[in-house]
């Protein structure tokens, strides 16, 4: 990870190990999850409409969005109607068509 110090100085360091982290920045509260669905969540296929996600990551995804009071939201430059479709029946905000579509937690699209 890059970053600067006090002089202004560029540095370089590894990202600090899980247990080193301020685990008061990570409060559910405080935190939220926005996952992007091509080539992170499911893989890249030469045709894309024959990408699908399993039942493992769905299931996954469901309990990750229980676990943090809803506070996921996948990303894609897929539609949301698409997104849907892959994630079924599982339901979560998100932002279609790179940002151009939006549903809210209350399952409202803009």
């Amino acid at each position: 990870m890059d970053g600067m110090n006090a002089n202004g100085d560029t540095t370089s360091a590894a990202p600090l190990p899980l247990a080193d982290l301020d685990h008061s920045l990570l409060r559910p509260k405080r935190t939220a999850f926005f996952l992007d669905f091509d080539g992170t969540l499911a893989d890249f296929k030469d045709d894309p409409s024959t990408v699908s996600l399993p039942e493992r990551e769905r299931r996954s995804l469901g309990a990750l969005a229980h676990a943090t009071n809803g506070a996921v939201a996948i990303v894609s430059g897929r539609a949301i109607a698409d997104i849907d479709r892959m994630l079924a029946p599982l339901k979560l905000p998100a932002a279609g068509v790179h940002g151009l579509e939006r549903r809210n937690a209350r399952g409202e699209t803009i």
